[in-house]
């Protein structure tokens, strides 16, 4: 049983037993275990999938938003984010889930944890989540969660579906939505092809005997899918879909029949590479996805009562759809329609169900609404914007079958970022829109069917994004957090449709844990773990990218932040992040505005010596967002246009030029007009005379020119008529001690106070600051933290320490304090909503800030101390062992006592722990000399199980695991056979062999 994590009787912790986790379940016909993550509660539905239903508490369902650009989504990772209950972590007990030393595998995040920091993501002006990832159950181990192995019952290591529920509503509460992620095509790896039962499947229409490959450590035992089945017998009637080329034309597949089978046999695909669309849609995916021939009529009948169970049951707003052009155009269409269909019946009139397309523009068009080929566009931009639903001539489809409502996270602006913001290779892909941005908005408004489904009006929803779960982190690189912003400023303010952030692009993360140079990702926790830093130098370097410019990537294991909690409201990338999303609010030009127009721009090309001869364009580029004449009309002091400027030149320009001559920089507003910066120092221009009349008509007023601007490198600015600008929103701008700080008790008679400072970019109230203060300690002491009477002062302050970003506000005023009574452990600071000093506005925030305070020895404090240093801390007495904990902060504690191969049940922290000695005693596979037992520890506010301490008895050295062993080619051939591979733990603590 060397997989598993299985307990022996109790000690003073109870022990799990997990009995019924692992009875063997061949299809599911109601059970009552399954009740807190099974979605279906019809009991007598039996093994019928088309009779599972649901029921939701209350049956209460929040209406759709009408207009999804109002809402700036967020992606995380859930099990990257929070953890908010550590029993979940290893939820099937066994060692392949949960370990705190390691990066791929669980960290612990969960629906408890992802709620309880909501106020952090609400607070940089969020409107909607993305959870990437299935909702549904997966193999223990896969965090990821795109490997499904039921739709049907939700996955328990993300909590119940009663967390799900009240998760939701709170997220509903707050004006805010959800998109869950589904694959439509794609489940786990249950499936082998004969013949290459250990080796990949060559794509062959003939197709292939499938087998169950029958994984240990399934969960629930679930190692053949439950509600789908292979069959290895030949249908010679069967019919393909219609197939597509990248260029939007229909292929001509020969075959002669297929298997009449619920999963497509055809063998595996890898990954990455350049293969005919049609072929993705008929493989495994990559070797470890079984693809489901969504493309049969009754295969495709249960996947819509799957996708209608979750949107019933859970109140979600949106489906985003993985690899959702590697599904059978038509199928697409069918599911779309008819989860539609569901999501109105509970009033959800304008449900959102955008796809990833990683694909060019033209065989992404087939997939959007009613879809388009290349002989159905409209002749040109303005007939595009005119376009009704009654003109069939330019659709694929008939107005009941919509696709994709949008592209999420649009790859083909993507790969335009990556070569605006220098990357060098093989970046664009055929047959997709142009790198610069202004006309890639032109042709897809001509390629791509806008029009909502509901409404009948024009409504983009394209989903822009700088990165994602699946590409890495640019502050990774050279200048990455500036390259990082300037790409938000395009994706979130010049590009018409959605922003979409990547949890921990807000605190510059970049980290990378990928582990192969061919699919580079980062996926780094935001709360503190010492395993980021531990493995934060990358050494991998890029396949695709040449010379790829590593920076901060290669000395990440040395960088103690890594190892901090992440949710640091003062972080500077996220202070900008939420002044793009309030300048959407406040501008609909930039919401809403599809009139996207380049008014000039100086550059320049230049060859990079990977591009295969395509070329890179720097300099500055000057264009406008405003709406679009005879479709949108703005009203109000701030519908006007915006100007935008951005350049992507590493280096300060001076851009001055001489308004009576050629090459004067172009303002869509009239001569005479002074402009202000919406970003910091928010400077002014006075516009002045051009040679070219603003109404075309060789008369006065002329068009405005603007004489000299200086761009710094790797920046932007937003330019409005001076009567139409607004000043950002007072903000938090610093801490001190810093956010996550960590304090060393001296337990002298003073080591209860904290001295901290708030700073903010604007004068506040201070009255109105102390009493949006509320403290919280996670100690379990009777002391409660306080403000100090009389300690607290407030006043102007320079900006310096600030930030680190162009554009970003500094620091003008602050509001310092002494905390009296600070107790050991973790001590929260939240600042609910603080008025400014005339109380005309707030920071429309709840910010919660940390602070850690303690001895050395606290591993709640200091993760570097989890190593008992004290002899003989571990008690042998009365027939029990003891230990006395030092991990004051704590709220959950549990231990094992054979190296993490079995745990004891979270229990709350205490300050003595017994262990009867037989538990440790009688442990069979406890081969080492003395005894070793290994603490864990959670809290609340840490929201992270990263704490551990190793105690040993009866052995003199310092050790983490009970031996180190020696394995590799060296013995294949038995030349060697007699050499030792045991290692010897020396004195100095190192391992050694000779």
């Amino acid at each position: 049983m060397m997989g598993f994590r299985m307990p022996t009787r109790a000690g003073a912790l109870w022990l799990t037993t997990f009995v019924t986790l692992w009875s063997t379940v061949q299809a599911h016909e109601y059970r009552e275990d399954f009740v807190p993550w099974n979605l279906n509660t019809n009991k007598d539905a039996g093994t019928n999938v088309l009779q599972y239903s649901t029921t939701r508490r209350g049956r209460v369902y929040t209406p759709s938003p009408q207009n999804w650009r109002e809402l700036p989504f967020y992606t995380l990772l859930l099990d990257k984010f929070a953890d908010g209950d550590p029993s979940n972590n290893d939820f099937f007990n066994t060692t392949f889930e949960h370990d705190q030393n390691e990066i791929n595998m669980r960290f612990g995040g969960d629906v408890r944890g992802l709620r309880s920091r909501l106020d952090y993501i609400e607070g940089m002006g969020i409107k909607a989540i993305y959870i990437a990832g299935t909702l549904f159950l997966n193999m223990p181990w896969q965090a990821d969660s795109y490997s499904a192995l039921d739709f049907s019952l939700l996955d328990p290591h993300w909590g119940t579906i009663d967390d799900w529920v009240d998760f939701i509503d709170d997220i509903h509460s707050r004006g805010m939505y959800i998109m869950a992620d589904f694959t439509v095509g794609t489940m786990a790896d249950l499936i082998g092809f004969k013949g290459h039962l250990n080796s990949s499947t060559p794509f062959n229409l003939a197709e292939y005997d499938a087998v169950w490959k029958k994984p240990p450590y399934a969960p629930w035992g679930i190692d053949e899918y439950p509600d789908f089945q292979f069959v290895n017998e030949r249908n010679q009637s069967c019919q393909l879909p219609t197939f597509w080329t990248d260029e939007g034309m229909i292929v001509d597949v020969p075959y002669d029949g297929c298997y009449a089978s619920e999963f497509d046999q055809f063998g595996d695909m890898e990954a990455f590479g350049v293969h005919p669309d049609w072929q993705r849609q008929l493989s495994k995916f990559a070797s470890v996805q079984d693809r489901l021939r969504e493309w049969q009529s009754d295969v495709m009948a249960k996947i819509k009562v799957f996708s209608c169970l979750v949107i019933e049951a859970l109140d979600i707003d949106g489906i985003r759809i993985d690899k959702a052009t590697q599904v059978s155009l038509d199928a697409l269409a069918d599911w779309t329609t008819s989860t539609h269909a569901c999501a109105n019946s509970v009033g959800k009139h304008n449900f959102f169900i955008p796809g990833e397309v990683t694909g060019g523009d033209r065989f992404g068009s087939l997939y959007i609404g009613r879809g388009r080929t290349v002989t159905q566009r409209p002749p040109g931009f303005i007939a595009a914007s005119q376009v009704t639903q009654g003109q069939n001539q330019f659709f694929l489809r008939d107005r009941q079958h919509i696709g994709l409502d949008a592209v999420a996270f649009h790859y083909s602006i993507y790969r335009s970022l990556c070569r605006f913001l220098g990357m060098d290779g093989n970046l664009q892909v055929a047959y997709d829109v142009d790198v610069n941005f202004v006309t890639a908005w032109n042709q897809m408004f001509v390629n791509n069917d806008f029009l909502n489904k509901e409404t009948g009006i024009l409504d983009p929803r394209h989903m822009y994004g700088v990165t994602n779960f699946d590409v890495f982190r640019w502050p990774a690189l050279r200048n990455g957090t500036e390259r990082n912003m300037l790409g938000l400023f395009i994706s979130a303010l010049v590009m018409p449709g959605i922003p979409l952030y990547y949890y921990g692009e807000e605190q510059g993360l970049y980290v990378l844990d990928n582990g192969a140079s061919n699919y580079i990702f980062g996926r780094q926790s935001m709360p503190s773990s010492t395993a980021w830093k531990r493995h934060g130098c990358y050494i991998l370097g890029s396949q695709q990218y040449f010379n790829f410019p590593l920076d901060k990537a290669l000395t990440g294991c040395h960088d103690e932040r890594n190892e901090l909690d992440h949710f640091d409201p003062t972080s500077p990338p996220r202070r900008l992040i939420s002044r793009f999303n309030h300048l959407r609010t406040v501008y609909p030009a930039l919401q809403d505005g599809f009139n996207l127009v380049q008014w000039g721009n100086k550059t320049n090309f230049i060859a990079l010596p990977g591009s295969n001869g395509t070329l890179t364009e720097l300099g500055l580029w000057y264009v406008s967002r405003a709406a679009l004449p005879s479709v949108q009309n703005f009203t109000g002091q701030h519908g006007d246009q915006v100007y935008l400027l951005y350049t992507n030149e590493n280096k300060t320009v001076n851009y001055s030029f001489d308004c009576k001559s050629d090459g004067w920089i172009t303002s869509p507003y009239v001569s005479g007009t002074t402009l202000r910066n919406l970003f910091a120092p928010f400077e002014t221009y006075d516009l002045q005379d051009s040679q070219s009349s603003f109404f075309n008509d060789s008369q006065p007023p002329y068009r405005g020119c603007l004489p000299s601007v200086t761009m710094e490198p790797l920046t932007f600015k937003a330019l409005v008529p001076q009567e139409m600008w607004v000043p950002p929103r007072p903000m938090l701008t610093r801490f001190l001690p810093g956010h996550d700080s960590r304090i060393v008790t001296h337990n002298s008679s003073n080591d209860t106070t904290v001295r901290i400072s708030l700073e903010f970019n604007v004068e506040m109230s201070c009255d109105g600051v102390t009493s949006a203060i509320s403290l919280t300690t996670s100690s379990g002491s009777d002391l409660t933290p306080r403000i100090q009477d009389g300690s607290v002062t407030c006043g102007t302050v320079g900006g310096q320490g600030s930030t680190y970003l162009v554009g970003d506000v500094t620091s003008s005023w602050h509001w310092s304090a002494v905390l009296a009574d600070v107790p050991d452990g973790i001590i929260e600071i939240k600042l609910t909503r603080p008025s400014n000093a005339d109380e005309t506005d707030t920071t429309h925030a709840v910010d919660h800030l940390l602070i850690r305070k303690g001895s050395p020895d606290n591993v709640m404090v200091f993760p570097g101390a989890d190593y008992e240093k004290q002899a003989n801390a571990l008690v042998f007495e009365n027939r029990e062992y003891s230990y006395t904990h030092k991990a004051k902060g704590a709220q959950k504690l549990r231990y094992s006592w054979n190296y993490g191969k079995n745990y004891t049940q979270w229990a709350d922290y205490e300050e003595v722990t017994h262990i009867p000695e037989d538990i440790i005693d009688n442990c069979e596979e406890c081969f080492w000399p003395g005894q070793h037992i290994i603490f864990q520890y959670w809290a609340d506010l840490s929201a992270s199980t990263a704490h551990i301490v190793h105690v040993d008895r009866g052995y003199d050295l310092p050790r983490r695991v009970p031996q180190m062993l020696v394995r590799g080619p060296y013995n294949t051939w038995g030349y060697d056979k007699g050499v030792p591979s045991v290692m010897e733990h020396k004195k100095d603590g190192t391992w050694e062999i000779e």
